[in-house]
């Protein structure tokens, strides 16, 4: 179980909302990239590395973690013909990265191999249900196309990157501290995993390629839980004395960063009871769970 698994579970919904009010977001903002595809999680993900990509040129001091696709390129090891050719992507892809480091261009290559990514990344996330480990037909059919990229997600991306450069200066440039999909340290293991998109100087951010202008319960929850786990664990790779102050959103699709300060949302009162509940251990949780 994720983070977002164990957040989207009856009982912990019940308790958040007991606990948190949901903010409103304020004002209609007009979407600038619409959607091009229905491949929504694919351009989703693939997004996710490319920002990711600009944030570390931005701040050439980011911290990063491994990519998750990397690991999702092992389960494809019994795959066949597979395996190989999504092996000469990845390193592609690294080129691609390193060259996107020196020169600052979002070129077609990079889109395409941040497509990758995104697939490889979707093997790691559900390899018991994912298409591409489907017996019969079907399957064959699926890994077939699996690394192709219909070039409708490209152009999609490529607006959704055009965005970035029109965006306040110091909207994604830190001062002190950019750790790129921060982890959690042992407080991850509490929920069986969990890493935020990104984190800038005090300021915890999640990203949402959506074609909606909304702050979801569910997305909400994902932040709360993502501030406890910080605030049992800290954040991997960050200083002794950071703190989360922040929470914010990019809305890529608007070229939007919504933001929140952590006090308007949290009681530093009543939190402390919360986290004890948010902590507990491993099989009272899993009792909990069994029972809904």
């Amino acid at each position: 179980m994720s983070l977002t698994s164990f957040v989207e579970t009856k009982k912990v919904r019940e308790r958040f909302a007991k606990e948190f009010q949901k903010p409103r977001l304020v004002g209609n903002r007009e979407m600038l990239a619409p959607p091009l595809t229905k491949n929504y999680s694919t351009v989703g993900i693939a997004f996710d590395y490319l920002l990711r990509f600009y944030l570390k040129r931005l701040n050439p001091g980011a911290r990063t973690q491994e990519w998750i696709a990397e690991v999702g390129i092992t389960y494809l090891e019994g795959e066949g013909n597979l395996y190989t050719p999504a092996c000469d992507k990845m390193r592609q892809a690294k080129r691609d990265y390193a060259i996107y480091l020196k020169k600052g261009k979002f070129g077609d290559e990079l889109i395409c191999s941040a497509i990758f990514l995104a697939k490889m990344d979707s093997v790691y996330r559900v390899p018991m249900f994912h298409p591409v480990f489907r017996v019969g037909p079907e399957g064959t059919k699926f890994r077939k196309k699996f690394l192709q990229v219909d070039d409708q997600d490209v152009a999609d991306l490529r607006r959704l990157v055009s965005l970035l450069p029109s965006l306040p200066s110091n909207t994604f440039h830190a001062k002190r501290v950019c750790i790129l999909n921060p982890t959690f340290g042992n407080a991850s293991i509490l929920v069986g995993g969990a890493d935020a998109d990104f984190v800038i100087d005090d300021m915890l951010i999640e990203l949402k390629t959506t074609k909606r202008h909304e702050l979801q319960r569910k997305h909400f929850n994902q932040l709360i839980g993502y501030y406890c786990l910080h605030q049992i664990g800290r954040i991997r790779g960050a200083p002794k004395n950071h703190k989360i102050l922040r929470f914010g959103v990019y809305y890529s699709r608007f070229g939007y960063l919504w933001t929140l300060d952590v006090r308007d949302v949290i009681d530093k009162k009543k939190f402390p009871p919360f986290l004890k509940w948010f902590r507990r251990d491993e099989n009272d949780r899993d009792s909990s769970l069994r029972s809904e």
